[in-house]
Parts: C-alpha cells; structure tokens; sequence
C-alpha cells in the first residue's frame, strides 16, 4: 500500500511541476501583452539572438538554442521578420545555411520586454521562496539537468 502512496506521490510531484510551469508561462505572457510588449515566444528567439556573438545565429544554431520545437521557430521567425526585429540573411560560411540577426528595433523589445518579464519572475517565482528553498531548487534543477546528455 505504501508503494501505491508514494507512487501517487511522486506523480503529483510532477504533475505540481507541469501545471506551475504552465501558469506562470502563461501570466507571463499575459503581463507582456498587457504592457504592448513581444509575447514570449518572441522573446525566447530574440534573446538568444541578442545574446549571441554579433548578435547573429546560423538558423540550426538558433534552434538549438531555444526552448521550441524547429517548426514552432520557423513559423515565429516569419512574423518576427515582419516586425522588422530580425533579418535574414544567406550565410556567408555557408551557403546553404540561413543566418538570422537581431535589428535595433528587435534589441529594444527585448529590453522592453525583460522589464516585465523579471517583475514576473520575482514575483510569482523568486519572492514567495526563502534563501534556503531557494538554495534547495538550485540544487535540485543542477541535478536534474545533469541527467542529460
């Protein structure tokens, strides 16, 4: 019986997990639509771009970088091109690969963005946790992450 319990236990431990993690993407998002701002998943494609040297990525490189799906990025990427936030552009190490930049105007939302963004972080995330439980995820999400390859 007690096996069953912990079962249960350890599925809702995950279920905890997935249901917190898609309210907070979701108020998140929902804060920077309020505010006129890029929504998320923008976000999540400029950031890296604005992160990356010369503020340029080859097109496999990006999606590698993100947290979405290779089509989700490609899709996203059309409508980001035409807000004029990224260019496109042939690479010229190699020509068969497309290289995507970040504009001034792309750099400005994310920094536009990220004012929301951390607000939300701090609050629904950082603020409600003590020093120690803080300590405790990171602990945790470092060994949880080292489960990959």
């Amino acid at each position: 019986m007690n096996q069953k319990k912990d079962k249960n236990e350890e599925i809702e431990i995950w279920r905890n997990f997935l249901v917190y993690h898609s309210e907070i993407i979701n108020q998140i998002d929902h804060s920077l639509k309020n505010a006129n701002c890029i929504s998320l998943a923008w976000y999540d494609i400029l950031i890296v771009l604005e992160r990356s040297e010369g503020k340029s990525l080859r097109m496999k490189d990006l999606i590698g970088e993100t947290v979405l799906t290779k089509s989700g990025v490609s899709k996203i990427l059309d409508r980001i091109e035409d807000g004029k936030l990224i260019t496109r552009k042939q690479s010229e190490q190699d020509a068969r690969s497309i290289q995507i930049s970040i504009t001034k105007q792309g750099s400005l939302e994310v920094r536009r963005a990220w004012a929301i963004y951390k607000e939300n972080i701090e609050s629904y995330f950082l603020n409600p946790l003590t020093l120690t439980e803080k300590s405790i995820l990171t602990t945790i999400f470092n060994k949880l992450r080292k489960t990959f390859p």
